[in-house]
């Protein structure tokens, strides 16, 4: 399950997508595993 600020990041990004440069479909799916990843290297990484 996605974290509430994730789901907010993403609904934000959908609004503006010329501020990523998101031009198609494609590249939005792409947009979003890339901010999986990231958010899960963070949580991976974080130090309590």
């Amino acid at each position: 399950m996605l974290s509430h600020a994730l789901v907010q990041i993403r609904e934000a990004l959908a609004q503006v997508p010329y501020i990523v440069h998101i031009n198609n479909q494609d590249d939005y799916e792409r947009a979003l595993e890339l901010m999986d990843e990231l958010v899960d290297d963070y949580d991976t990484n974080k130090q309590s």
